[in-house]
């Protein structure tokens, strides 16, 4: 697996993006424009995680190690 910095940063601006519209979901239930946006949103952290290759359950400890892995492998 290698996660590009990119990759990274497309993620955490989606997952930001995500939980921002939650929240806001959140003051709003029945607000069905914010509940769009939100399941659009859901839908782009899959795709990023897809992308990443983890986009099935992995284990922090796993997943800690495999950038590792990759790090030290590319910067060898």
């Amino acid at each position: 697996m290698t996660i590009t910095p990119k990759q990274v940063a497309n993620l955490i601006f989606a997952v930001s993006q995500l939980r921002y519209f939650e929240k806001e979901l959140m003051t709003d239930k029945h607000n069905h424009e914010l509940n769009d946006i939100t399941i659009r949103w859901q839908f782009k952290v899959d795709e990023v995680l897809s992308e990443m290759g983890v986009d099935g359950f992995i284990g922090r400890e796993q997943l800690l190690e495999t950038i590792n892995l990759e790090y030290k492998t590319q910067n060898a």
